[in-house]
């Protein structure tokens, strides 16, 4: 199909699946993008593809994808370029399932990642307000921006709360993400466990998937993620036994499923409250300007310029899973 397509006589993008299908190891994990031979699937005239889960019409699918680009950026960024896309799939925005602040931080994050912008949405119904998001102009000339590159997390770790993404524009300018990923984490509560069955997503497709973890360890797991987890589902004999065995974590209790074989193990008083805003202040040597350069920022979302600071900027305030989206340029003061 691509040599076809090569030689119609047209420009045309040629979206592929199915390198999407050839990252999975020989443990049947998928997404491992080192896997790929990627020289082969530009030679076969693809344009994008996707390399992660679909989204669905919910915030943990948008920030799954988010988490997989950062922890995958270091074999991304080197091939994804002009007629090279590494997919992340299609924007949310309008579509009724993300709160503005998480709208606008999928709308910023696919800027910076250089993401082909596909909208999934029913334009009739759409608010005002999501419109706007989708129609920044300042946004879209960040995404559309002439090298193409793809922008790189600065924590080596999506666990980090507090993140910042950013990337470099063709004119020389700098575009940054200031990004409150988890808020500050809740204290593991107690838990509850049900024998007759478990909690999770009524949508289902919310299981993070473990193995050969022991009951204790596998809360132990479902702690550390903090407000991402809700609780798990544990085979009922390995919960009598104390043995290891393989079962789900899940990021929402919606739903009750019945069943003999799994008890749910539910973190007490969920959902936790929702985090407060944070501050958030971007170093700017760690983006390519010198120490004592003035740079001068601007507010995408505001669109308005916030003035020229030198070493460093604080963005106050910025709300559970929103961002500040800025545009840095240098500046004479």
């Amino acid at each position: 199909m691509g040599y076809a397509l090569e030689r119609s006589g047209r420009d045309i993008v040629y979206s592929c699946s199915w390198p999407d299908y050839t990252m999975c190891d020989v443990e049947h994990a998928c997404g491992n993008i080192s896997v790929v031979d990627w020289g082969a699937v530009v030679a076969a005239g693809c344009n994008q593809w996707r390399v992660w889960n679909d989204i669905n019409c919910r915030a943990s699918d948008l920030f799954a994808i988010i988490d997989h680009f950062g922890d995958w950026q270091w074999a991304m960024s080197p091939i994804h370029g002009p007629g090279k896309w590494f997919d992340a799939d299609q924007l949310l925005i309008g579509a009724g399932c993300l709160t503005l602040d998480e709208e606008r931080t999928q709308m910023a994050m696919w800027a910076v990642l250089a993401q082909p912008l596909f909208v999934s949405a029913d334009f009739r119904n759409m608010s005002d307000t999501s419109a706007a998001v989708l129609l920044n102009q300042h946004a879209i000339e960040i995404d559309q921006d002439v090298l193409g590159q793809m922008g790189a997390r600065m924590e080596n770790s999506s666990s980090a709360p507090l993140q910042t993404w950013w990337r470099r524009l063709g004119n020389g300018d700098v575009a940054a993400v200031l990004l409150n990923r988890h808020g500050a984490p809740t204290p593991c509560p107690s838990w509850s466990l049900n024998y007759s069955g478990y909690l999770e997503c009524c949508h289902g497709g919310c299981c993070g998937a473990f193995t050969n973890l022991t009951l204790p360890q596998a809360q132990a797991a479902c702690c550390a993620q903090g407000n991402e987890c809700a609780g798990l589902s544990f085979p009922v004999a390995a919960a009598s036994s104390g043995d290891p065995a393989n079962g789900c974590f899940k990021s929402a209790l919606d739903c009750f499923q019945p069943s003999s074989g799994f008890v749910g193990v539910s973190k007490q008083d969920w959902p936790p409250p929702t985090p407060g805003p944070s501050d958030i202040m971007l170093n700017f040597t760690d983006v390519g300007y010198a120490v004592d350069e003035h740079v001068a920022v601007f507010d995408v979302w505001a669109e308005a310029s916030l003035g020229v600071f030198t070493g460093t900027f604080t963005a106050r305030g910025i709300p559970y899973h929103g961002n500040a989206f800025l545009r840095l340029s240098r500046s004479s003061k």
